[in-house]
């Protein structure tokens, strides 16, 4: 796994691409940690499904802890999805990032679960920007390190101890802050 820069010890105008370079990242190593035990309860995974399927809860969990590790205000955001050309929106959840740019920002790392067109594994976006994937709209947010959900947090207990037991290589590498 690469190593990548703490975020906090960036200048603004290069936080949203140091942040899109770390949700890259994080979704790689993710995707070597989850397992059936992981994913939302009661989802039914057939073979062609994406491996980001039922994942977003756990994954948005780690990201949003990670990124606060690296001084980014972070939420836990829960919500709808709205992807284009559907009228229905799907519960979803994603991480939202404050003081990375000048409005929040969205950061999927689970979004290939709505098969748009370029089928992006990782977005990043605003508010009111439809974007690639389609309408993010928040319901409620939470502290990633303070989530109130009991299920959740049972699955994102085994997502760290699928990570713990990655080989060194796969794990993600954050040089300590100089600040």
């Amino acid at each position: 796994m690469p190593q990548i820069e703490n975020i906090g010890s960036l200048e603004l105008p290069r936080r949203p691409g140091e942040t899109f370079r770390q949700a890259i990242a994080v979704r790689a190593m993710l995707e070597k940690a989850w397992d059936s035990r992981t994913a939302y309860q009661g989802i039914t995974l057939a073979d062609d499904d994406p491996i980001s399927r039922g994942q977003c809860g756990v994954s948005s969990a780690w990201l949003g802890r990670f990124l606060q590790q690296q001084g980014v205000d972070t939420r836990f955001v829960e919500g709808k999805i709205y992807v284009k050309n559907h009228q229905v929106g799907d519960d979803h959840v994603w991480v939202e990032a404050h003081g990375i740019s000048e409005q929040p920002l969205i950061i999927d790392i689970t979004s290939d679960q709505y098969a748009t067109i370029f089928g992006t594994p990782v977005h990043m976006g605003q508010y009111g920007d439809d974007g690639i994937i389609g309408r993010y709209t928040p319901e409620q947010s939470f502290d990633p390190s303070h989530l109130p959900h009991k299920k959740l947090m049972a699955r994102f207990a085994l997502l760290e101890q699928n990570i713990a037991s990655l080989p060194r290589r796969h794990r993600l590498i954050v040089p300590k802050s100089k600040n």
